[in-house]
């Protein structure tokens, strides 16, 4: 702050003076050899020698001017940029920070049974599944039952629920985000008409975050909405995706792009489902809770990271990731402020996830957030207070469980522009969720590209 603006003063130098300077400089040399180049001929001819020169020179003139343009380019955003930072460290309330958030506190990772979490109009309830299920049907009625499937959730999951479910109509559709779309919603839409479904009907989502983000966004949007329950089977939707009522599906190839917000009628949550999941798909969950500690809780960090996936109480590790989240939700449901912590990791993550998407280098959502989230560290450590030891520590941890995620830096161009779609943005800025320290986040942090294209680099350098 003390040497604000002198530091200021130093950007519009480099930026303009130092061209100005060599338009300068060029438009001498120009004058010299035309007016030189005249006088020895007399009036009477250029030589092409001369000509020759002139052009060059000329040239010389116009290099200046394109880089003039090209800073003034940079200069709208990073100007626009570096003012805000300096206001961010005169006061602190222009990067919201989420200071201690109100949220029950958890001594270790402690043995939960019959646990329940209530916020706004959903009933998360983390228990046995049958006997949940049971109940929720004995003290709710519906017309008509559906269930949404994919062919993994059909095989490994459904099983498990099925005689406890009331009549109901199975609709299948494919795995995977790549099928997010709205083609995949006419198919659910299609089979809720033809079977007669009316607004008294009810829709049950048996699945991860793809099937509970677009079954949610059907069913809210059917007949202008009818009621939906979520039951995650993966520890992505468990922890994170099936909490806090955004549904959505992909557009174009932008993660998210359609959707709205609507709290389900009921979350029911069992870690019996995760003895279905792979290790890959377990993996990716765990990047969700690696977030809630970083951005809210440092002892709950501490004791994730010490533990990673070789966790033998996975219900309490759900049950406080989920109170870490309703508590943010309850706090902000609509994603106007506090609740924008919950992205920290995403914003490039998400870029990153939907560029490789369709390729052979796919990767889990969780995979692309993990990566997300050591560069949006690094942007931590350049923009805010996040100390070197912290980040050391961040990328350690995330690398010893991913350790073989990679990206390519031919496509960080476009990864980048990728992320001007993000929601969080306003006008062209790049808004990005970042850390002060390990268990506390700010928000609204507007970051440049050259910020993110040094992050992208960062995470290159760190798998060398």
């Amino acid at each position: 702050i003390k040497h604000r603006d002198a530091w200021l003063r130093t950007v519009w130098i480099n930026s303009i003076f130092f061209p100005l300077a060599e338009i300068s400089t060029s438009i001498c040399i120009g004058l010299l050899v035309w007016y030189g180049g005249f006088n020895n001929l007399n009036g009477e001819s250029i030589s092409l020698g001369t000509l020759f020169l002139f052009i060059s020179m000329s040239g010389l003139l116009f290099r200046p001017l394109r880089q003039i343009a090209d800073r003034f380019n940079t200069l709208q955003m990073g100007m626009v940029s570096t003012e805000r930072i300096f206001k961010i460290l005169e006061d602190d309330s222009e990067i919201k920070d989420n200071g201690k958030i109100d949220y029950t506190s958890f001594s270790g990772l402690i043995e939960f049974k019959n646990v329940k979490f209530s916020y706004v109009k959903n009933q998360i309830v983390i228990d046995d599944i049958q006997q949940s299920l049971k109940q929720f049907f004995d003290e709710n009625s519906y017309t008509k039952v559906a269930i949404l499937v994919d062919e993994n959730t059909r095989e490994h999951c459904y099983p498990i629920i099925q005689g406890m479910l009331p009549d109901h109509l199975v609709i299948q559709v494919t795995s995977g985000e790549i099928n997010k779309t709205l083609d995949t919603c006419q198919i659910i839409w299609e089979s809720l008409t033809e079977e007669g479904f009316d607004r008294k009907s009810l829709m049950i989502n048996l699945g991860g975050g793809v099937i509970g983000d677009m079954g949610g966004f059907c069913a809210a949007t059917y007949k202008r909405g009818i009621d939906f329950i979520n039951i995650p089977t993966t520890l992505l939707a468990a922890v994170d995706a099936n909490v806090g009522g955004k549904l959505g599906i992909d557009f174009q190839g932008f993660k998210n792009h359609i959707g709205l917000f609507k709290d389900p009628n009921t979350v029911l949550i069992d870690p019996i489902f995760l003895q279905t999941l792979s290790q890959k798909e377990l993996r990716s969950g765990f990047a969700e809770v690696i977030k809630h500690g970083l951005i809210t809780d440092k002892d709950y960090y501490e004791q994730v990271a010490k533990t990673g996936l070789a966790q033998n109480n996975w219900l309490a590790v759900i049950a406080h990731s989920v109170e870490i989240k309703t508590q943010v939700v309850k706090q902000d449901p609509r994603e106007g402020g506090l609740r924008k912590v919950l992205n920290f990791g995403h914003t490039i993550g998400h870029a990153i996830e939907s560029y490789y998407l369709d390729s052979e280098n796919h990767l889990l959502h969780g995979e692309a957030i993990a990566i997300g989230m050591i560069c949006e560290a690094y942007v931590s450590k350049k923009l805010l207070s996040l100390e070197e030891a912290d980040l050391k520590e961040i990328c350690n941890t995330i690398l010893n469980i991913y350790p073989d995620l990679q990206i390519h830096k031919k496509d960080f161009t476009a990864i980048i522009k990728l992320m001007y779609q993000d929601k969080k943005n306003i006008g062209n800025f790049l808004n990005h969720s970042l850390l002060y320290e390990i268990g506390r986040a700010g928000y609204d942090v507007a970051v440049d590209e050259k910020d993110v294209m040094d992050a992208l680099f960062f995470y290159l350098t760190l798998k060398q």
